[in-house]
């Protein structure tokens, strides 16, 4: 059985969510000896829990990493991973979302649960024919986890999102506001800088457009993804402060 997610808009959606933000939450010391907090920001079609680690100093300057959006895109899990485990530089937080479609990575599709691409999903949405790949859903965040996602960035406010997919190999920008961290993260990584199409109803064109205080980067990882690239990504992640 399909279970639909109710209908949430961007005004209603971040009172939800901070409250099931209460359900789980598990400090410790990271190895790299900052502080780790894993908390759970909603559910995802089928229940599983969506979870964010934050890393450091939640107060300062926020990058918001994004390790799996597509379900069937997870080659930047090594990287969420190594972040968790670092020290951000002084007055940073680290918002890292390993597995943002949970239903997807278990299932191996690109889609959620329900069948609808997330990254079609939020404000700027589009209707669409269903098909098994780019269906955008009944409407705007009608799907749990994209509009679990989009109170957590309401109410965390970051600096910075970087957005991991595969495998177009590219960074990709939204915004002129984006276009020197794009560069700079090109030249620390060795990917190519390509701005590609800006999908309506994307994480990156809602907030592009509707955000420009953000900094946007859509990171498309090659298949797979070799240890070196992983390494040098990073640490292109640490350098977008400032």
């Amino acid at each position: 059985m399909r279970r639909r997610g109710r209908r949430w808009t961007a005004a209603t959606v971040g009172v939800a969510v901070a409250a099931a933000s209460q359900l789980t939450g598990c400090t410790s010391g990271g190895s790299g000896g900052g502080s780790v907090l894993t908390r759970q920001y909603g559910l995802s079609a089928q229940g599983r829990p969506l979870l964010v680690t934050i890393v450091g100093d939640a107060g300062g300057e926020r990058i918001l990493v994004l390790g799996c959006l597509h379900g069937n895109e997870c080659g930047a899990a090594p990287i969420v991973e190594e972040l968790a485990r670092r020290t951000p530089p002084a007055g940073t937080g680290y918002f890292l979302v390993e597995h943002p479609n949970p239903d997807g990575e278990a299932l191996g599709t690109r889609t959620n649960a329900n069948g609808v691409d997330l990254n079609r999903n939020f404000e700027g949405w589009r209707s669409s024919t269903p098909d098994p790949l780019h269906y955008s859903g009944p409407g705007a965040l009608s799907e749990p986890e994209s509009a679990a996602l989009a109170a957590l960035i309401l109410e965390r406010a970051p600096t910075a999102v970087v957005s991991y997919h595969q495998a177009l190999n590219l960074v990709d920008w939204t915004g002129e506001q984006s276009r020197a961290s794009a560069e700079r993260f090109a030249t620390d990584t060795g990917l190519p800088l390509q701005q590609t199409t800006a999908y309506p109803g994307s994480l990156a064109t809602w907030l592009g457009t509707r955000h420009p205080e953000i900094r946007v980067l859509t990171v498309e990882l090659p298949r797979p993804v070799p240890a070196d690239l992983a390494a040098r990504n990073v640490a292109a992640v640490e350098h977008l402060v400032g």
